[in-house]
């Protein structure tokens, strides 16, 4: 088994009540045009005034190609995403982890939202576990990657380790596993927080109606769409399971 950890963090210029909110309505965006399907599968408030949601995300697209001679015929995925909302110390935590393809890579991402020590923001701390089990290996090792987000890019031994021909051992197999998790999470970061901000930035202009596609704007969010869809360049597929 080997363990890679990586350490994120960003904020955003919107309020937490704002961005607390635009997270449960993130889906469907058209940075995020592979996940398909959202469901709440329980929602509870405590005692202690905490809501705490648990949903599975249904992903579909094809795996990148280093991937494809492990799990060739994979296409759909699900995301298992559990949330804690505390409304009185104004914290939100969120946890998703890939349900299928365990045994060659375990996701697990955990955020923290918090509002901004200064003005009107929110920070946002993440933390993605990768956890390769590929080959049976016990032995464990960890590598800590910290940085903001908006800087964070592969090292260029981890692009390396990438090129699946080159130590077709377990070992190098494990390496390459992870080293292309932490490549396709850096860049689901900046897709995913692009779609947060499209979704912030309709809440903020035209209200929560408008941003879940009433009648009456669907027009405007179908532009919008096509927008986004052609500025955003041609990726090499989409990888199922390796977070939202």
């Amino acid at each position: 088994m080997r363990l890679l950890i990586s350490r994120l963090s960003y904020s955003n210029s919107y309020t937490w009540h704002a961005v607390t909110l635009a997270y449960f309505l993130r889906y469907p965006n058209p940075y995020s045009t592979h996940v398909i399907s959202s469901d709440v599968i329980s929602r509870h408030i405590d005692e202690a005034g905490i809501l705490h949601t648990v949903r599975i995300h249904h992903k579909r697209g094809k795996l990148p190609a280093a991937l494809t001679r492990l799990l060739p015929t994979v296409s759909d995925s699900y995301i298992l995403e559990t949330s804690r909302v505390n409304p009185h110390t104004m914290v939100m935590e969120t946890e998703t982890r890939n349900l299928d393809h365990t045994s060659i890579l375990s996701v697990v991402e955990h955020q923290v939202y918090t509002p901004a020590a200064e003005g009107s923001g929110t920070n946002v701390q993440t933390t993605v576990r990768f956890d390769s089990r590929f080959g049976g290996r016990r032995q464990q090792s960890q590598q800590v990657v910290e940085g903001e987000a908006q800087e964070a890019q592969p090292q260029p031994e981890k692009r390396r380790l990438f090129n699946f021909g080159f130590g077709w051992g377990k070992e190098g197999v494990q390496r390459s596993i992870e080293s292309l998790g932490a490549r396709r999470m850096t860049e689901h970061v900046g897709s995913s927080t692009k779609g947060m901000q499209l979704v912030l930035t309709r809440l903020r202009n035209i209200g929560l109606i408008g941003t879940r596609g009433v009648e009456r704007v669907n027009e405007d969010w179908k532009s919008v769409w096509r927008r986004v869809r052609e500025e955003i360049p041609k990726a090499d597929g989409v990888d199922a399971g390796m977070g939202v």
